[in-house]
């Protein structure tokens, strides 16, 4: 758990970003996801919620 010191580093949605930094004990830093320079910036999921629904797909896929 970061709170506690377990994990240097976690991924979480930015909605939850304030009630992390006021209860972490440390000072807690945000970012980015990082990404190759070579490849453009692509976009993220939005929330934690999220239904994808894909056509011309196998199953397999």
């Amino acid at each position: 758990m970061l709170s506690h010191g377990d994990v240097a580093m976690f991924l979480q949605s930015s909605a939850s970003s304030r009630q992390v930094i006021d209860n972490a004990p440390f000072e807690v830093g945000i970012t980015f996801l990082p990404h190759p320079e070579d490849k453009e910036r692509q976009g993220v999921v939005i929330g934690g919620e999220s239904l994808w629904m894909v056509d011309g797909k196998g199953s397999a896929e």
